[in-house]
């Protein structure tokens, strides 16, 4: 019965069940529970080959949506067997989003913003966006991953879930309707466009505290626009390796002692010159 962690920890079970008063009655109870466990692990197997086989006549949408991270096997199987495979019947994302209770609540009255909850929609294909969400947040270098993190600064961990189900429910939407696997961005081309939209922010901002307008344009398009450097990567691994050969053949550096004569060498001579320069060999400085 031990597994896992508990393998390790043997001797002291062992130990532990010294002086039981466990009875046959109790044994028969632990063994009814184990053989339930092992019936139902045998069911889910049987009931994920089935959805498998009900997929079968889908599996070209079934793959398309797999392609999205975060979505698996039996998530890509919700998702299909919920929305279908048909993308017509939404005009586009938003409807799609709007039918699953994906959408963004508004609740505002009097200039005052208050609670705004998703509808209570379709509770499967809920579910299924929400392990999705956190599967698809854990990617590395993900677009997913970083808007979860820009979300969850102001709007806290579940509302940021919901809300990275909302975008993965419309690049399904996106697959299904072009019959495109899905790409992730490229993350410098995602960098560039955050950084365009924080620039584009406080532009806004400035201006409405009054800024000058001709200034913020000037330099909205200095930073839209950067001037491109363009850089041979053949020139720049040529100056790499001779910059290398250089500090390789570098001379061996002197010692200490020979430093040190080089030193006072040099300050000799020095004085020496500078005795010698002197007007009249320095006849007018007095004797010691």
């Amino acid at each position: 019965m031990a597994k896992s962690q508990l393998r390790t920890k043997i001797p002291q079970l062992v130990e532990t069940l010294k002086g039981h008063q466990m009875n046959d009655h109790h044994r028969w109870l632990i063994q009814q529970s184990i053989e339930h466990v092992v019936l139902l692990d045998r069911q889910l197997e049987q009931l994920e080959d089935r959805i498998m086989m009900k997929v079968d006549p889908y599996r070209k949408q079934f793959d398309l949506l797999c392609t999205i991270p975060g979505v698996k096997d039996l998530n890509a199987a919700t998702i299909l067997a919920e929305i279908g495979p048909d993308m017509s019947v939404f005009p586009d994302s938003d409807h799609l989003c709007s039918w699953a209770g994906r959408c963004p609540g508004n609740n505002r009255s009097a200039g005052k913003s208050k609670s705004g909850r998703v509808k209570k929609a379709n509770k499967f294909l809920g579910c299924a966006l929400r392990q999705a969400a956190l599967g698809a947040v854990r990617t590395k270098d993900g677009i997913m991953r970083r808007k979860f993190q820009r979300w969850v600064r102001r709007m806290g961990g579940k509302k940021a879930n919901v809300a990275v189900g909302r975008s993965l429910l419309k690049v399904a939407w996106s697959v299904l309707k072009s019959g495109k696997p899905y790409r992730e961005p490229d993350a410098g081309v995602m960098h560039e466009m955050e950084r365009q939209k924080l620039v584009r922010h406080h532009a806004r901002r400035l201006r409405a505290l009054g800024a000058e307008p001709g200034a913020i344009e000037e330099i909205v398009q200095q930073l839209l626009c950067p001037v491109p450097q363009q850089k041979n990567p053949r020139v720049a691994s040529q100056l790499k390796k001779s910059v290398w050969q250089t500090k390789t053949r570098s001379p061996p550096r002197a010692s200490r002692v020979e430093r040190l004569a080089g030193c006072r060498k040099n300050a000799a001579s020095h004085a020496v010159e500078s005795w010698d320069s002197g007007p009249g060999n320095h006849a007018d400085t007095p004797q010691l």
